[in-house]
């Protein structure tokens, strides 16, 4: 009988180290199913911010060729003023150079009487 009641005592020992390792078996699923839930709604938080950098990314990237287009169109038309201006000059250089001639021959005009009358009228006469 007193086999049968250290079997039995035994047998309870047993039974409350199996209960003891259910219980801890129990809350460390509790654990890790809470852990598991926690780095789910982590990883939702982080996919929703990755999409929202990769629309403000692409946002920028839309801005960047915006810009890009208004820079060409800007450089554009600078070049065709430029090439406005230029032609305006060109065609001006003929009618600025006609001018500057004639005005160089009358200041030789006016210079040449000048010298004439600057020489004393014996000296021309050769006395």
């Amino acid at each position: 009988m007193e086999a049968a009641q250290r079997a039995s005592a035994e047998l309870e020992g047993v039974t409350a180290d199996r209960d003891e390792v259910l219980r801890d078996l129990e809350k460390t699923e509790h654990e890790c199913e809470a852990a598991r839930e926690e780095l789910e709604n982590e990883t939702q938080a982080f996919r929703a911010e990755l999409e929202g950098y990769e629309a403000r990314g692409a946002e920028l990237e839309e801005a960047l060729e915006e810009g890009q287009r208004m820079a060409r169109k800007a450089a554009a038309r600078h070049q065709r003023e430029l090439e406005v201006r230029n032609e305006i000059h060109a065609a001006a250089l003929p009618a600025l150079a006609a001018r500057t001639s004639a005005c160089e021959k009358r200041a030789e005009a006016a210079v040449v009487p000048r010298r004439q009358a600057a020489v004393p009228k014996n000296y021309a006469s050769g006395r």
